[in-house]
């Protein structure tokens, strides 16, 4: 049976930007495996809601 990954959500403060790269690094490893999904507010495209982007994936 196959596991379902675990969802990550990132949050961070923008001064700290350097230290998400870093996090991001650490968790490649992980993310390659399939083990994690990790989601932070880079991921919010050009014309979505940030706010509801944001919200849906703390949610």
């Amino acid at each position: 049976m196959a596991s379902k990954s675990v969802e990550l959500f990132i949050s961070y403060s923008h001064r700290d930007e350097e230290l998400r790269q870093q996090l991001d690094k650490h968790l490649a490893s992980l993310k390659r495996q399939k083990v994690i999904e990790a989601w932070h507010d880079h991921k919010i495209e050009a014309g979505m809601e940030w706010a509801k982007q944001i919200d849906d994936n703390l949610n």
